[in-house]
């Protein structure tokens, strides 16, 4: 309800009390069934004034509330949003194994990181096909390049992320934005050119791989639902947990999460891609 427009808009992804509860029927889609948004909540029902009462008892937690196990996930890329219309048509990894069914995106990540072979994730928030809830793809892409150049348009569009091998090198100025600086999908990299075929070249002969490249820890974060999308305009207005911290730079999507989770007092966050 602290969604504020037109300035700094931002992806925003929430852990904040109540948010399993309330999250599944409150998620605004548009016509064509792709997230749109989040009602703002009426507090004067009684579902909504009960649960408040019970975050702001208990110190903003639910008592009796299932444990959730965080996810650990390396680093992926965007390389689509389900507003763009597209989804990635490279060849699934185990059809008979998708969708998984009600992870949030980290734990899609999760998931890929766990199937052999998968480097790629179709994700989508609120499935019409599966009743409403969260539909996890796992896909072999094998490198970045085909990931970003086998979307394919308007047929059950999604959040594409990738952790194909070339997506920390190829990923920042291949990262297309609108007038306003937001995320508006990624080019498909020119593999005529020496970085990229070069890169192509030794992904393919060493398994996926760049040999020389820095090893990165996976992150590790809670349960966190999608507020609002960068494509809306929109940021959340909540007061920041340590001003002078913040922002932290560089980070992928659940890198940003597991430094919320890392920072007392943090249960919200501001995302952005590619910042100008």
């Amino acid at each position: 309800c602290t969604l504020f427009s037109k300035h700094k808009s931002r992806d925003v992804y929430t852990k904040a009390c109540g948010g399993a509860q309330l999250y599944p029927e409150h998620v605004i889609t548009d016509g064509n069934g792709l997230f749109a948004g989040v009602q703002c909540p009426d507090e004067t029902t009684a579902e909504v004034s009960g649960l408040l009462d019970t975050c702001a008892t208990n110190e903003g937690t639910i008592p009796d509330a299932e444990p959730v196990e965080p996810s650990c996930t390396k680093t992926y890329y965007k390389v689509s949003d389900e507003f763009n219309g597209l989804a990635t048509s490279c060849a699934a990894v185990d059809q008979t194994a998708d969708p998984v069914i009600g992870l949030d995106q980290a734990g899609c990540q999760a998931a890929c990181d766990s199937l052999e072979g998968c480097d790629t994730i179709n994700f989508r928030w609120k499935d019409p096909n599966f009743g409403g809830e969260s539909t996890c793809y796992r896909k072999n892409c094998g490198s970045f390049e085909t990931a970003a150049c086998t979307l394919f348009s308007k047929h059950k569009s999604r959040d594409v992320y990738t952790k194909a091998c070339g997506g920390a090198q190829l990923y920042p100025e291949h990262v297309i934005t609108d007038g306003n600086g937001l995320f508006a999908g990624v080019q498909c990299p020119d593999e005529t050119t020496a970085e990229v075929s070069g890169l192509l070249d030794t992904c393919a002969t060493n398994e996926g791989t760049i040999p020389d490249a820095e090893p990165v820890e996976p992150s590790c974060t809670k349960t966190y639902y999608k507020v609002s999308d960068e494509f809306n305009g929109l940021a959340t207005s909540c007061a920041a947990v340590d001003q002078t911290a913040d922002p932290v730079i560089g980070l992928d999507q659940a890198g940003c999460q597991a430094a919320c989770d890392s920072l007392e007092g943090c249960d919200t966050i501001n995302f952005r891609w590619k910042d100008p």
